[in-house]
């Protein structure tokens, strides 16, 4: 039995728009037609705002509270509620030490229309943003995006600025808020058994979300038998681990993976087990008196942790492969689990992916210095150069670089491609020769967009695909590249085959290696990244970056 709420707010804001003359009226075409349109969801009306012939729902709860005495628990369902909520505000985002981005590029340049002002932090963050291009039982496509941002930063509101793709493509849009960092990842099962799921939590609410479109989206003209779940750097590993999840299973039906960044269940038990007493010695709690650990209020416990003499990164507490919700597959970071039936997969990655991250370092590599800066920076960045490899591996990378890149950006590429290597076409090939019966598809982006940080200049880095194919456009000149995204995109969704603008990509396999190019033209590659490889294998070995990101070796930035 639902529990009602108080209605006064709602009532409170119903008569304040009626006497604005703000009628809430849907047409029988299912055009939205009024500027408050309202929908009856399982738990209670919800009334948004429309944007251009697109309703746009904020800040929708999809999970309860989960502070207090339900802080590292499993959420619950939310509560029901009478009247009509106000949802044409953004939601509670995690408590975190950012926010979500308003940069630039990544809003489209209109960081206005995402509202960013105006969002709070909060524990109790379990909410959802839904956009629809028409309130009726037509079924379109639904894509849930799940946001970046390492497990600890950012939110799901810069989807509420995509309103050109869900008009242009059909779609209906979805992407939530959840639990990040110690409150979503921090598990203490090792240490009471009250709190065996809390490594995973985060997770949890995910597939609470993903349960919320599955009995609701059809009265926002979606198709609940027609969900891809998309993610973007910490997002993607968040949509491959779902893929590992038995809870999970029949609430998607296929997958993108955009910037993939990490390997997928690389954190154990022990390991996390270790973090976790790590982060109780920072806040004086004692392993043994966890209830303590209920009481401190939530910003006393991210400013403790990500103070910035700790450690810890924005990947440190991440899914843990716990062997109840994670478990199989989990931990060599490549092998999707197959359990959740046959999930058609895009994954890919940027050819300067690692831009972003090089230049917090600052970059003074010239060509006159290009060979004692590799062998200088090399380490760091995971490449094994020795003064007996360095010239082969600067030679191998200037035969491939047809962009006549200064020596500063061959640099990038060398660390970027370990990157791609790792984290993108490495598990494409594994899925490929296990998964035979179901495609995969591997993108590698191309496209060189103006640096944010940087204006002058111009890197295809981490996610620069992803605003693009929300048809979030900040520089005109993209306008055909963003189409043309979103177009295969859209497609893959609607169909389970990437084939739009007319460009078929074809499914990778070990044979071919087929990978889509995004560049000012499309194009497919047979490996395309086969000479930098080889040249990086011989020196490093295969797989090498890969198993020091598995390792928690590498500690970039927080706030990417």
């Amino acid at each position: 039995m639902c529990r009602p709420l108080s209605c006064g707010p709602h009532m409170a804001w119903l008569i304040r728009n009626i006497k604005r003359g703000m009628v809430m009226r849907i047409t029988h075409h299912g055009t939205i037609s009024e500027s408050f349109p309202v929908v009856r969801t399982k738990y209670g009306r919800v009334a948004g705002e429309t944007t251009e012939g697109v309703a746009v729902f904020r800040g929708i709860p999809y999970g309860g509270r989960c502070d207090r005495d339900r802080r590292f628990l499993p959420a619950k369902e939310p509560e029901c509620w009478d009247g009509v909520m106000d949802c044409t505000q953004n939601g509670p985002i995690c408590v975190q030490t950012a926010g979500s981005s308003s940069d630039f590029y990544a809003t489209g340049g209109h960081p206005e229309k995402l509202k960013l002002q105006y969002e709070t932090q909060s524990e109790n963050c379990l909410c959802l943003n839904v956009l629809t291009p028409g309130l009726d039982q037509k079924k379109r496509p639904v894509m849930v995006y799940i946001h970046g941002g390492g497990y600890s930063i950012l939110s799901g509101t810069i989807l509420t600025g995509a309103d050109k793709l869900a008009r242009e493509q059909d779609m209906v849009l979805v992407s939530m808020n959840h639990r990040l960092h110690v409150f979503g990842y921090l598990y203490l099962g090792g240490l009471d058994e009250r709190y065996l799921d809390s490594g995973n939590v985060g997770q949890l609410d995910l597939i609470l979300a993903l349960k919320w479109v599955r009995d609701n989206i059809e009265q926002f003209g979606g198709d609940p038998d027609c969900v891809t779940i998309i993610g973007e750097s910490g997002g993607s590993d968040k949509v491959l681990t779902l893929t590992h999840m038995p809870e999970a299973k029949g609430l998607f039906h296929r997958a993108i993976a955009i910037s993939c960044f990490l390997p997928v269940g690389r954190i154990t038990p022990d390991v996390a087990t270790g973090y976790a007493e790590e982060a109780l010695h920072l806040l004086s709690v004692s392993p043994s008196h966890l209830d303590k650990l209920l009481e401190l209020p939530a910003r006393y416990i991210t400013e403790k942790i990500f103070h910035p003499d700790t450690h810890f990164w924005s990947m440190t507490f991440a899914p843990v492969s716990d062997g109840i919700h994670l478990g199989r597959g989990a931990g060599d970071g490549f092998i999707p689990a197959f359990d959740n039936g046959h999930i058609p997969l895009i994954l890919g990655a940027s050819e300067d992916e690692m831009a972003s991250f090089v230049l917090e370092d600052g970059l003074d590599i010239t060509e006159e210095n290009f060979r004692t800066k590799a062998l200088e920076r090399g380490k760091k960045y995971g490449l094994n150069i020795t003064e007996q490899n360095v010239d082969a591996l600067l030679d191998a990378f200037r035969e491939t670089n047809c962009k006549m890149d200064p020596a500063d950006h061959l640099f990038m590429k060398m660390i970027s491609i370990r990157c791609h290597m790792g984290c993108a076409q490495y598990p494409a090939e594994d899925y490929a020769l296990h998964q035979r019966e179901t495609p995969v598809y591997l993108y590698l982006n191309r496209y060189d967009v103006p640096h944010g940080r940087y204006p002058y200049r111009r890197f295809a880095g981490h996610c620069t695909e992803l605003s693009p194919f929300f048809r979030m456009v900040a520089y005109p000149e993209m306008e055909e590249y963003s189409k043309t995204v979103a177009n295969l995109f859209a497609s893959f969704m609607r169909t389970g085959k990437p084939e739009a603008s007319g460009l078929r990509w074809p499914r990778f396999d070990m044979l071919q290696k087929a990978t889509m190019v995004f560049d000012r033209k499309f194009s497919v590659v047979s490996d395309p990244l086969r000479i930098e490889q080889e040249a990086l294998d011989s020196i490093t070995g295969p797989k090498a970056i890969t198993n020091a990101f598995s390792h928690n070796e590498y500690k970039f930035p927080l706030n990417y």
